[in-house]
């Protein structure tokens, strides 16, 4: 669909504006962009209109579990598992490498913990930190795909649609009893629900984030089959879900908490982006966008994951030689983003596709093997 692949890039600059114009001046940790490009990248007067630019990563959760269900419908465990691998570490390797290099020779965090924190980003290990922030993320669609590849390998992916059912219902029962402690008569100030529902690992572990790619498989659903009551009771449930931990993670973040902002934008934010998701799936089955326009889409969209790797670490570093050579506080971000942007359209058009290729060739040639070899110490043992 082409308004994903728009959604996708302004839900990614969205994030840019918010690391470069708000976070950087709120990070309290060593080896992050406001260290990296110097402690000046503070607008306090920019505060209310890009604290909320998080939300864009839980716009970029409600897309994949489209794309991943649109993707997933056909394919074996082993080509799903390829497919995946080959999109995800082109990218990683190339801008983990640089934010590597940027903060050994730029930040004072030890090279040890440098090189440590780059290995657990290369193998997307659940427990950071990591070389660059923005790779908890990626933990979470790892796990997402994990989930997506086992009910495929035990072939009950056609299931797929009940699965996410289930889910959401026991998402459902779980925000109600987050929310009645949290509101409830008698309620205390904060509780274990709370706790637990403010967590990484409840976002890891896909209890606190899996309610988006539900948003975005019911959505994918729909798009084929199209719509009747029941499927529509669903998304509105997983609606519902995302919207009690949007209301959450609001409630935690700094602009509310340091800054006093009103927790029920970012909702808006992502309602909206859903909402237009909702009118594209019946325009787009109803009229197919022109080829002209899903290649320029599509380009869009594959630049979208380069941007999002390169833009934290290597582009602060960016800035700040901007800053330096004196371009002042706000032309060098402002010049920083239309770089990153040049270099994530350059590596997606140019450089990425021919990694893709590679490390698909090898994984299958991997697998190749490994079944040759199984089959024939199989063969062995019978004999």
């Amino acid at each position: 669909m082409v308004i994903l692949d728009v959604l996708r890039l302004l839900a990614a600059l969205s994030v840019v504006a918010y690391h470069y114009f708000f976070y950087a001046s709120t990070e309290e940790t060593i080896g992050g962009i406001g260290e990296i490009a110097g402690y000046w990248l503070n607008y306090p007067g920019l505060v209310s209109y890009t604290w909320w630019g998080w939300v864009g990563v839980y716009v970029f959760f409600v897309i994949s579990g489209f794309v991943i269900a649109m993707s997933a419908s056909d394919k074996s465990a082993s080509e799903f598992a390829i497919g995946r691998f080959s999109r995800i570490y082109p990218a990683l390797i190339v801008f983990s490498a640089l934010a590597l290099i940027v903060i050994l020779t730029e930040s004072s965090v030890p090279a040890s913990k440098s090189i440590a924190s780059w290995f657990r980003s290369i193998i997307l290990f659940p427990r950071g930190p990591w070389i660059d922030g923005a790779i908890w993320t990626l933990t979470v669609e790892a796990l997402f795909y994990a989930v997506i590849a086992v009910a495929i390998f035990f072939n009950v992916y056609r299931r797929i649609g009940g699965i996410v059912r289930f889910y959401t219902v026991l998402s459902t029962m779980f925000w109600i009893a987050v929310l009645y402690q949290q509101y409830g008569p008698g309620a205390p100030d904060g509780g274990i629900l709370q706790a637990v529902a403010e967590s990484y690992k409840a976002k890891f572990f896909l209890l606190t984030t899996g309610s988006f790619f539900a948003v975005g498989m019911i959505f994918h659903e729909i798009y084929v089959l199209g719509n009747r009551f029941e499927r529509s009771i669903f998304l509105y449930l997983a609606v519902l879900d995302s919207v009690a931990a949007l209301h959450t993670f609001s409630l935690s973040s700094a602009g509310v908490t340091q800054f006093g902002q009103n927790a029920i934008l970012p909702i808006s934010v992502w309602l909206a982006a859903v909402a237009v998701i909702g009118c594209a799936i019946p325009m787009e089955r109803l009229r197919t966008p022109s080829l002209f326009y899903r290649k320029i889409a599509r380009q869009l969209g594959l630049m979208t994951y380069p941007l999002y790797l390169v833009h934290q670490i290597s582009g602060a570093f960016i800035i700040g030689i901007l800053f330096q050579i004196g371009l002042g506080r706000f032309f060098s971000p402002s010049v920083g983003i239309g770089i990153v942007v040049l270099i994530s359209w350059l590596f997606a058009r140019h450089i990425e596709p021919g990694m893709r290729r590679r490390i698909d060739h090898a994984c299958r040639t991997a697998i190749d093997q490994f079944t040759l070899r199984y089959a024939f110490q199989r063969t062995r043992n019978e004999d």
